[in-house]
C-alpha cells in the first residue's frame, strides 16, 4: 500500500507506522534561513529530537552575535551548519508504529514512564508507555520535548530542574490527550539535587527553584520521582544530541531503557549519597 503524508507526517498504510524522515535546503546561510530551515522539519512528536538539536544549538549561537537576519555569517559557522545540512540528508528513514500496543485488551497494567536530563546545552524529556502483556512486557516511544539552554547562563541544577518540570508537564498532556486508562506514572532522573529537592517539602527554595517545584508537585507527586544512573536515562540522548549517521530506531531513545523490560524490584535504586 502507499505511503502518504498526513499531518505532516508519512504514513506507511501497509506497516501501520510513521515513516520518519528529514531534509533541508542548503541555499545561502543568513540567520533568517537557518531559522526557516530548521522550522521547516516536522516534530510534533519529538520523534528526531536528538538529531535537531545541533542545529537548534547552531541558532542560538548566531542570535548570540550582533548579526542582521540577511547577513552573512562567518565560515566557522557556515561550515558548521552544512556539515549538520549534510549528515541530516543521510538519515535513515524511522519506521515508527502509529499503534502503542496491539494486545492492549489483554495488557494486565498500563503505566506511564517520563525520563528527565539536562546538559550545558539543553534539557529534555521522554514519555514511553509499558504494557504488561500475558507474553512479556511492550515498551512504546509516545512523546519527546527538546528546549534549549537560555542564552543567559543558569547551572546545571537548575536546568537538571527546568527538564523535571517539563517531564510533569508532559506527563499531563499525555493524560489528557490519550484515551487509555493510565494505572501509573513514573518520573526519573539522574540528578540527586532535584530528587532531594522535590523531596524536601520544609525546605525553603529561592523564587526560581521553589515555583517549579511548586508547579511539579502540582503535577505530580513526590513518591512518583526515582533516580536512574545518567547512563540509563534515555533523556541524556535530547539534551546531548545525537548525531545523524547514528540515529536508528533500534536506539534506546526509541526503545526505551533496557530496565524498564523487568520487574520494578529491578530498577536502578537511588545511591547512597552523604
Amino acid at each position: 500500500m502507499p505511503i502518504e503524508r498526513t499531518l505532516g507526517l508519512s504514513l506507511d498504510y501497509g506497516s501501520d507506522s510513521f515513516v520518519v524522515s528529514a531534509s533541508i535546503k542548503l541555499d545561502g546561510t543568513p540567520k533568517r534561513e537557518i531559522l526557516r530551515e530548521t522550522s521547516s522539519v516536522y516534530n510534533t512528536f519529538g520523534f528526531l529530537s536528538p538529531v535537531l538539536l545541533h542545529a537548534k544549538i547552531i541558532l542560538q549561537a548566531v542570535c548570540r552575535k550582533s548579526v542582521g537576519w540577511d547577513d552573512q555569517l562567518d565560515q566557522t559557522t557556515i561550515d558548521e551548519w552544512q556539515h549538520w545540512a549534510v549528515s541530516l540528508s543521510k538519515l535513515r528513514p524511522l519506521s515508527v508504529s502509529r499503534c502503542f500496543n496491539p494486545e492492549l485488551p489483554k495488557a494486565r497494567g498500563v503505566g506511564l514512564h517520563l525520563f528527565a536530563d539536562a546538559s550545558e546545552s539543553a534539557c529534555g524529556a521522554i514519555a514511553y508507555l509499558k504494557f504488561d502483556n500475558p507474553d512479556g512486557v511492550k515498551v512504546s516511544f509516545v512523546m519527546a520535548k527538546a528546549r534549549v539552554a537560555p542564552i543567559k547562563y543558569v547551572s546545571i541544577p537548575r536546568l537538571e530542574l527546568c527538564a523535571a518540570l517539563l517531564a510533569a508537564r508532559l506527563a499531563s498532556v499525555i493524560k489528557l490527550e490519550l484515551r487509555l486508562k493510565i494505572d501509573q506514572a513514573t518520573f526519573s532522573s539522574d540528578s540527586i539535587t532535584v530528587l532531594r529537592w522535590i523531596n524536601s517539602p520544609d525546605y525553603r527554595f529561592h523564587v526560581y527553584v521553589g515555583n517549579r517545584i511548586g508547579e511539579i508537585l502540582k503535577l505530580s507527586e513526590s513518591s512518583q520521582w526515582r533516580y536512574v544512573p545518567k547512563t540509563q536515562n534515555p533523556a541524556d540522548d535530547v539534551s546531548r544530541g545525537v548525531a545523524s549517521t547514528e540515529f536508528s530506531i533500534e536506539q534506546r531513545f526509541i526503545t526505551g531503557p533496557s530496565f524498564l523490560y523487568q520487574s520494578p524490584q529491578n530498577w536502578p535504586a537511588f545511591p547512597d549519597v552523604k
